[in-house]
């Protein structure tokens, strides 16, 4: 993975996400968002004709059913997904989305600028990164499970 400049491609249903991602990443010159779409076979088209380093998706799209994850590892297995969820709430999600093998990172809605730029800077080097409080949730989340069997 090129770490002077970070490639990254986004995901999401809703633009107006995906623009405030864009705006919050303008002022960092060491990433590059190649593309950013709504459609699964798009993003795979984009990324065969440019590479990219990481894939950002929003939880509910990469929970939709289509296997993202999947098509992307199985045609990209270099790319990390970093899954940014909108609602640190649903503690299923957080469990599947934990539980992928596909996932690089998972971040919190809690996260600031801050937490987002070291998210991709860790991923970029080759770490994982899961936000603290989503870390918790699923812990919080198996304990409940396991009591109530």
């Amino acid at each position: 993975m090129n770490t002077s400049r970070i490639k990254l491609a986004i995901i999401d249903d809703a633009p107006i996400l995906s623009n405030g991602l864009l705006y919050t990443l303008h002022g960092y010159s060491n990433f590059e968002v190649i593309t950013t779409t709504t459609v699964t076979e798009e993003l795979l088209n984009q990324m065969r004709h440019q590479p990219v380093d990481i894939l950002l998706v929003d939880i509910l799209r990469y929970m939709r059913g289509d296997n993202l994850g999947k098509k992307v590892k199985e045609q990209f297995p270099d790319v990390k997904i970093l899954v940014l969820s909108m609602n640190n709430h649903d503690r299923y999600m957080s469990n599947c989305v934990l539980n992928d093998p596909h996932v690089t990172g998972f971040l919190s809605d809690n996260a600031g600028t801050r937490e987002l730029i070291i998210a991709l800077e860790a991923i970029a080097i080759g770490s994982d990164y899961y936000s603290t409080d989503l870390v918790c949730a699923h812990e919080q989340f198996l304990v409940r499970k396991k009591n109530n069997k």
